[in-house]
């Protein structure tokens, strides 16, 4: 089963990504604190990272090239997404 990372900091979107991933049979973690990020990669190793861009307080962004930089996450895809126009 692959499994699945979600992390953004509204709860509403949270709840309604994480319900529709699992009812289309994926295993999926979800975190609303851009600081449980870290730690739930390791203990869940994930099959894909889906990332806001806006984290509470940190840019997706710049989460998102930590771990590009990082020897055992580089290889893990990531989507980022907001509700943002701009």
């Amino acid at each position: 089963m692959k499994k699945i990372l979600v992390a953004d900091d509204d709860t509403d979107i949270l709840t309604l990504v994480k319900m529709t991933l699992k009812m289309n049979g994926y295993a999926v973690e979800a975190v609303s604190q851009w600081q449980e990020v870290d730690n739930r990669i390791h203990v869940f190793n994930h099959n894909l990272i889906i990332l806001n861009v806006s984290l509470g307080g940190a840019d997706g962004r710049d989460i998102c090239k930590r771990l590009k930089e990082k020897g055992n996450t580089h290889d893990i895809p990531i989507i980022l997404f907001s509700v943002h126009a701009e």
